[in-house]
């Protein structure tokens, strides 16, 4: 198996043609109070909310590498989004197009949150001046691709008004594991200036944080116990469709920077953690948010987030963590969709 030393594997990612978007190093913090009320000696988070661009979030690290890609080729609009109208990603593509000088036209997907005022993300990404456009098909977001083909049809268009489109259909992709691999090489620094070996990390992420987390540990040696948590329900196959695709990605990122894939299907680890549907938080997903707020002061959203630490929770509570293993929960972002959840609690 290949394994890179540190500066090895950054200066392979830096061959990739990337532009600069995010706030790094994120901080990596302790939550005591939290720790002591889940009776584990230590528990820290990855702040990947803090990455600075229009709110943060994990997105921010893919988009540097994505952007990169669309000046590379000389492209003058971003085409981006795909998901609802709280969507992360579209916000963030939106701020990361505006920020290079790229014009930024967002797909969104109808649903009641693009009903009345505009609030949380979709108030950031109007705010942003983004072109929105919407499609009426799979509000409940089972399907990440669903957006290709209507995207497909923007960029025909743009291109027949002369424009230079770059269009992005989801951040799993395998450009993206690529560029977070920056995060798994700051979290290794980090955990080793703690005299730290053994961790369990999880993110809300049944795509490309786990693949990127996963494929890092390899790349590296670090003996990692790496888990994602799904923010949607699995639909029937997912539990055995997902760790294959994700295989594959992975495998196409490790070829970006010149290795071979070390991973295989069985290495993927994933909790389904999405009930009772995307975009909306159970009781004990709200419990969760509550408790890191009150104990820590560590803000979490009820639609991301909130549902990868109320999974962590649990694995800690029912002895999933191993003993000698420090978990980590890294923090993706999306703390606008807390703002957009107005009489829920």
């Amino acid at each position: 198996m290949t394994t890179l030393t540190p500066p090895e594997l950054a200066a392979a990612l830096e061959r990739l043609p990337r532009f600069p978007l995010a706030a790094t190093p994120t901080p990596l913090e302790e939550l005591p109070r939290l720790a002591g009320e889940l009776n584990v000696p230590r528990l820290l988070v990855k702040r990947d909310d803090l990455t600075g661009l229009a709110f943060g979030g994990n997105k921010v690290r893919m988009l540097e590498y994505f952007v990169g890609d669309a000046l590379a080729q000389g492209c003058d609009v971003f085409v981006g989004g795909g998901g609802a109208a709280q969507s992360n990603h579209a916000r963030l593509c939106a701020a990361a197009a505006r920020r290079a000088g790229l014009d930024p036209v967002i797909v969104m997907r109808t649903g009641t949150e693009s009903a009345g005022d505009a609030t949380g993300n979709r108030l950031v990404t109007e705010l942003l001046g983004a072109e929105i456009r919407w499609l009426d098909k799979d509000p409940e977001m089972r399907d990440r691709f669903a957006a290709s083909t209507f995207m497909d049809e923007l960029a025909a268009e743009l291109e027949a008004a002369g424009r230079r489109p770059y269009v992005l259909y989801s951040s799993v992709h395998a450009l993206g594991i690529a560029a977070y691999l920056w995060c798994a090489l700051e979290l290794a620094a980090q955990l080793d200036a703690l005299g730290i070996e053994k961790a369990t990390v999880v993110a809300t992420s049944e795509g490309s944080v786990t693949a990127a987390l996963l494929l890092g540990a390899r790349l590296l040696g670090r003996d990692w116990q790496v888990r994602g948590v799904s923010c949607r329900p699995f639909a029937e196959d997912d539990a055995e469709r997902l760790p294959h695709q994700l295989t594959e990605l992975a495998e196409q990122a490790a070829e970006l920077i010149g290795v071979k894939g070390p991973l295989t299907a069985a290495d993927f680890d994933l909790v389904d953690e999405g009930a009772p549907a995307y975009g909306t938080a159970s009781e004990e997903t709200w419990h969760v948010i509550s408790q890191c707020a009150r104990t820590d002061a560590l803000l979490l959203d009820p639609v991301y987030t909130g549902k990868g630490m109320t999974g962590l929770v649990r694995m800690i509570r029912t002895g999933q963590v191993p003993d000698g293993r420090t978990p980590v929960f890294v923090h993706t972002g999306g703390l606008p969709a807390l703002f957009a959840r107005r009489g829920t609690r």
